[in-house]
């Protein structure tokens, strides 16, 4: 009895240690959010599968997509109730979400791919969640793109202001090859003597970050800093600024470099541009203008409800919008689609009705819940378990509880024959069925599912024993 009673007493506690973890450290109420880092964050996955049939490789390059965007919100797999909509963090696949407008019948979607080889085949992952949480999209200029707001007095600054971009440079050769000496624009509003610009520069495949303000005859500031190589792939933030004696500029809220500036801009009518054909490999997010005497915001660009308006010839506009006032913009676009195929696949999973009508152990209906799983080039366990559960040919969510659920099998019968111990079966079998919700390839219901299986049936085995 006191065997039955100690092993009663580890269960129990271990049982409550991986209720803590999972439900507070792992498991997400809400589904997805922007800052999600696990498949597993979201309900819903979608591949599409992108073939490249031109004669040369795409590096960096930007891919035009259509999708039925009308049955993902009729199935509540997406929300547009407030304009938005949720995808996955990039970090969780190699390709990077640019923008789309998800309210459509047919969205406009573009993607910027690590690489796709010369008629070649790669299968990417969006992942959605049925929330108001969504990523923080951007503007991606390759190719022949212009993006250009009309002169305002918002734009006109003087002195006391902030200039803001926030961008990801996703490859740092594809912004600066070794032998590029441009200088690809970020924000540029300058025209000779009066103005303002923020810039990248190229020297020697390494990129500086320069703002240049001018203030007439005489009166102008020139400030630059290495952008380091940490930086890539990373979402960072930029910002000038001009006070009544001097310009900063701060790299990801960092002060990297200073200049004595006892003038005040001069201004123009030359419109606002942001980006430009010669910005490759950056996508930049955000945009803000500042009054930073009064702590008041002039002008925000945001890039995430861009309405597409002009889609013919390979030329592509979208209306980009002011979030506080009426700056509002216009992107252009040139993309030649020639070459370029791709496939959506359904974005429901198939897995067991069942599990979506089970409760979270806190009390939280998994509400229709589907498995999601990892693209992620980073995750050791995708280049061994996904080919293994293609070559199954059955529904995902069967596939991947039948391949963690065998190899549970495999560990309880190890421990089984090293110590008898029923504890240490329930155990072995958990700890695969743990990493594949942990790495998103099965739910957690899963688990609970499989832990509460266990834990029932050792208790009814110790119920008829001691009958």
């Amino acid at each position: 009895m006191i065997y039955i009673k100690n092993i009663g007493g580890s269960l129990f506690t271990i049982f409550g240690i991986m209720f803590l973890f999972f439900t507070f450290f792992v498991y997400e109420t809400d589904c997805a959010s922007a800052d999600s880092t696990l498949p597993s964050d979201y309900c819903y996955r979608q591949n599409i599968t992108i073939t490249n049939n031109k004669a040369s490789d795409m590096s960096y390059k930007s891919i035009r997509l259509t999708k039925d965007t009308q049955t993902l919100i009729n199935n509540n797999i997406i929300d547009n109730t407030q304009n938005t909509f949720s995808l996955a963090n990039p970090s969780l696949n190699n390709i990077e979400f640019a923008f789309a407008n998800f309210n459509d019948v047919s969205s406009p979607l573009w993607i910027v791919p690590t690489n796709l080889n010369s008629n070649n085949s790669n299968i990417y992952s969006l992942y959605y969640g049925t929330n108001n949480h969504y990523r923080d999209s951007g503007i991606y200029f390759e190719g022949d793109s212009t993006a250009t707001v009309g002169d305002s007095t918002d734009l006109q600054l003087t002195n006391n202001f902030n200039i803001i971009v926030d961008i990801n440079p996703l490859n740092f050769a594809t912004i600066c090859p070794t032998t590029s000496t441009d200088s690809p624009v970020l924000i540029n509003k300058l025209s000779g003597l009066d103005g303002y610009k923020i810039n990248l520069y190229c020297s020697g495949g390494i990129i500086y970050v320069q703002s240049e303000l001018r203030g007439g005859v005489g009166n102008s500031s020139v400030i630059s800093q290495q952008l380091g190589t940490s930086y890539e792939g990373q979402n960072i933030s930029i910002k000038i600024e001009k006070t009544s004696s001097e310009v900063n500029m701060y790299i990801a809220g960092i002060k990297v470099a200073s200049d004595p500036a006892l003038f005040s801009i001069t201004t123009n009518n030359e419109p606002l541009l942001i980006g430009g054909t010669s910005l490759k490999g950056v996508v930049v997010r955000n945009v803000f203008l500042e009054d930073n005497a009064n702590n008041l915001q002039k002008v925000t660009y945001t890039f995430d409800r861009l309405q597409e308006t002009n889609s013919t010839s390979n030329q592509y506009t979208y209306n980009f919008y002011d979030s506080i006032g009426s700056n509002n913009g216009i992107f252009v676009k040139n993309y030649d689609s020639s070459g370029i195929t791709f496939l959506f696949s359904n974005p429901d999973s198939n897995l067991v009705e069942f599990v979506s009508r089970v409760q979270d152990v806190s009390g939280s209906a998994l509400k229709d819940v589907k498995v999601a799983t990892s693209t992620n080039s980073f995750n050791p366990l995708n280049s061994v378990v996904e080919p293994v559960a293609q070559g199954f040919r059955l529904p995902e969510g069967v596939t991947y509880t039948i391949i963690f659920g065998f190899i549970g099998v495999i560990f309880a019968i190890g421990l089984n024959m090293a110590n008898p111990n029923p504890l240490f079966s329930i155990i072995g079998f958990l700890i695969p069925i743990s990493i594949g919700a942990i790495s998103g390839f099965l739910p957690m219901a899963i688990f609970w599912l499989f832990l509460l299986i266990g834990l029932g049936g050792w208790g009814f085995t110790n119920w008829a024993r001691n009958r």
